[in-house]
């Protein structure tokens, strides 16, 4: 089977075994293909059986049982997301932050705090300590926002203490190997690399107390849509989260305690 048609599969049985996803039956004008990053902790990953498993899994396989619209899951590399979003050639994104809400309808979902993870070696003890040791080498995702927080903080960094990863799988296994020294990260991602890649015992998370939360949603593409089906995508993502149900998803994968913290409320955290 090829690239192209593995990350199209349309057919259920075939969408497991090649590890991408389809929702429901088609009831929309058309059907839509939504995207998420490559094996992006919690959100999306393979498991040992190669499914493709994960919060966004769940949530667009609810999506489609409340508006029986076929939905295709692919995974992409977060820089070639950020390249085709741009220029609205991905009609569905998930978990996205808001740099990509601009013309297009955004339903907020999570709003993540940032933390720090860091190789216990090191000795640092907040990321001051960590920003001002010159040999302590930072990893990065080309393409994924670590928020206006950690952006600017990469910004500021010498470029020779920024080692860019192409994938969140590349990147955890440097630092298992000791290449990179640390990383900025949302719980919600990291949590599953740090088991994967058997970090918990090498590494400390820090908080980072003055990074604001992270918004990540859904982003709608209005011209990707036939308008009735647009309609009808927006009002079933807007009742998974208010109803309680993406809340459910949350939990099922981070656990009750980070899910309360970690998901979208209206009072607090705006969007």
């Amino acid at each position: 089977m090829g690239t192209k048609t593995l990350m199209r599969c349309v057919l259920w049985a075939a969408c497991l075994a090649a590890g991408a996803w389809t929702a429901a039956s088609a009831a929309c004008e058309r059907d839509y293909v939504a995207v998420t990053g490559t094996n992006l902790g919690y959100n999306a990953f393979h498991d040992e059986e190669g499914r493709l498993v994960g919060i966004s899994v769940d949530l667009f396989a609810e999506l489609g049982r409340r508006t029986g619209c076929r939905i295709t899951l692919e995974e992409m590399p977060p820089a070639r997301i950020e390249a085709m979003a741009r220029l609205g050639h991905i009609a569905i994104l998930a978990i996205a932050s808001q740099r990509f809400r601009e013309g297009r309808i955004y339903v907020p979902l999570i709003a993540a705090t940032t933390d720090m993870v860091i190789r216990r070696e090191v000795g640092a003890s907040s990321v001051a300590a960590a920003r001002d040791n010159k040999r302590v080498t930072f990893g990065r995702i080309d393409g994924l926002t670590y928020g206006k927080w950690g952006d600017a903080f990469f910004a500021a960094l010498d470029p020779s203490r920024i080692d860019p990863s192409v994938s969140p799988d590349v990147l955890y296994r440097k630092l298992a190997a000791g290449r990179i020294d640390a990383t900025f990260g949302f719980s919600i991602l990291y949590q599953q690399d740090l088991d994967r890649y058997h970090l918990r015992e090498a590494v400390q998370t820090i908080p980072v107390t003055d990074a604001p939360r992270t918004l990540g949603g859904v982003v709608l593409t209005p011209w990707q849509f036939d308008p009735d089906d647009l309609r009808k995508l927006q009002a079933a993502l807007l009742g998974i989260r208010d109803d309680g149900t993406f809340m459910r998803i949350l939990t099922h994968w981070v656990g009750a305690e980070t899910a309360r913290d970690q998901v979208w409320r209206a009072a607090r955290d705006g969007g």
